[in-house]
């Protein structure tokens, strides 16, 4: 008989290793799943440099939650925000004032067309 394993049953180092192939918005999504995903996800390695393109699937107050986690928040040290024109300025501002080790902050623009 063969013995299935389950996500949960995963070790933590394992859960690390593939949350660091997966996009930012399924880690937004995986760290509210459950307690303990959550606690993984404050991972200084995964979270030490967060880019959020433009077309993530996720809504506003899902993506501040995250950042603004207050033990992630002291974790980020780079914060990139691509094309995110759906985030108000204002938002934006209460993000990275709550990122207490934020040393690089990217704001960035281009033209959707021509994104590969």
């Amino acid at each position: 008989m063969v013995k299935t394993t389950t996500i949960v049953e995963l070790s933590d180092e394992i859960l690390l290793l593939i949350v660091a192939n997966i996009e930012i918005g399924d880690i937004i999504r995986l760290s509210e799943t459950c307690t303990r995903f959550d606690r993984l996800l404050h991972d200084r390695t995964l979270c030490r440099h967060i880019t959020i393109p433009w077309n993530v699937d996720l809504q506003r107050k899902t993506i501040v939650r995250f950042l603004v986690q207050p033990d992630r928040a002291t974790i980020i040290t780079q914060l990139t925000l691509h094309n995110v024109y759906w985030i108000p300025s204002g938002v934006i501002k209460g993000i990275v004032v709550k990122l207490k080790s934020l040393q690089v902050y990217v704001l960035s623009s281009f033209d959707r067309q021509h994104d590969s």
